[in-house]
């Protein structure tokens, strides 16, 4: 009985200590916050993928499973020999029209996709595409252009995106042949920008603004402020028009737009000789860094008609960008230019113009028709 006591007293000293040492200092703070986090992320906020936490020893097509979710593997499997470049234990390999795709989305849209890549051992040549998809994989765009994968060595390459919302991701071996690559260390960076919102035509017909000589200055019009110098906005019978007025321009005259648009896949517009004038030579230029350099869209033009033709330029850009033309031939022939419309611009205003009544405008353009400004300019009897 002795002993037992003995024990018990043991057991509750026991008891009493470990009840001691659980302090409040040792208690977590009410004002400490714990952060759940969905997917792998590196130090910058930069969803990762570097493949290591799963097994695939085939090119059968199946699902395979990591941390942050499902990849769909087809003709592709985890390589883990040495003749597969990787940075870790394993990276993926891929044959055929292989292809790997996301089971998931990334709820934070992507800026860019970062990759790596190479040759498998001393296979040859092959290439690959990355694409992505935002609803849900129903339908997939390509980011960038194909990869011709030369190196054995892992190279880097990143692809644009510029997506907001849910974006998942697939990347297809894209030539077919037997030769293998390999593909390592995914990282996305999260949508920074506002998302992109419906396309939209801007259209601008000058029928709201005055401008009577050809001496510098601006017009406010309602797709916005339009400078023009050695150019006028001409409401005579020998202007050709579609309404009540059209620009008029002679010499090296220009006509610009202050203001970008974001994005343009195509830049229309009505043009004429300016009575019985003699022919004219003009180009349309483009910049996408507010209008301090500029390249030269499609072919020098040549006006002939003394009735309105319309012409129509191809784009592709997605930023920032603004257009002009340029008139190259410097005598006193005139041409005409109406209905300037720039097609797939982002609608990214909750307010727009019309150019008396034409479509909806959001975003911001500049347009020039260009003058190198040596011209003398009579501002007293505009002809």
């Amino acid at each position: 009985m002795k002993n037992l006591s003995f024990l018990r007293g043991l057991f509750l000293l026991q008891l009493l200590l470990l009840l001691n040492s659980c302090s409040p200092a040792d208690e977590i703070s009410s004002s400490e916050e714990f952060y759940s986090l969905n997917f792998t992320v590196d130090v910058d906020g930069n969803y990762q993928e570097n493949f290591e936490e799963a097994f695939k020893n085939s090119y059968s097509g199946e699902e395979v499973t990591f941390p942050d979710g499902t990849w769909y593997f087809n003709d592709a499997l985890l390589g883990t020999l040495s003749s597969d470049q990787k940075t870790g234990f394993q990276s993926v390999r891929m044959r055929g029209f292989g292809k790997i795709t996301m089971n998931f989305d990334l709820s934070e849209g992507a800026n860019t996709l970062t990759l790596s890549y190479a040759k498998f051992g001393r296979d040859r040549n092959s290439s690959f595409g990355v694409y992505f998809s935002t609803d849900g994989g129903a339908t997939w765009t390509q980011s960038g252009s194909e990869v011709e994968v030369k190196n054995k060595s892992l190279q880097t390459t990143t692809f644009p995106v510029d997506q907001g919302g849910n974006v998942r991701f697939e990347i297809r071996k894209t030539d077919g042949s037997s030769e293998r690559l390999n593909i390592d260390d995914i990282v996305v960076e999260p949508f920074s920008g506002v998302a992109a919102g419906p396309l939209v035509d801007i259209s601008e017909d000058y029928e709201s603004g005055s401008k009577g000589s050809y001496s510098a200055g601006v017009v406010d019009l309602p797709t916005g402020t339009w400078y023009l110098e050695e150019a006028l906005l001409g409401t005579l019978d020998n202007d050709r028009k579609t309404g009540t007025r059209s620009v008029r321009i002679r010499d090296y005259g220009i006509l610009q737009m202050n203001y970008d648009v974001v994005g343009a896949t195509w830049v229309s517009f009505n043009h004429a000789v300016y009575g019985s004038d003699g022919a004219c030579s003009w180009e349309l230029q483009a910049s996408e860094d507010s209008g301090t350099t500029w390249t030269t869209v499609g072919q020098t033009q040549n006006t002939t008609s003394t009735g309105l033709e319309n012409i129509t330029f191809t784009v592709d850009f997605s930023g920032d960008v603004r257009f002009r033309i340029v008139k190259l031939s410097g005598s006193g022939d005139r041409i005409n230019i109406d209905d300037f419309t720039i097609g797939g611009t982002q609608d990214t205003s909750e307010e727009g113009g019309t150019g008396g009544g034409g479509t909806v405008v959001s975003g911001d353009v500049h347009f020039t028709m260009g003058n190198p400004s040596a011209a003398i300019t009579d501002t007293n009897y505009p002809n």
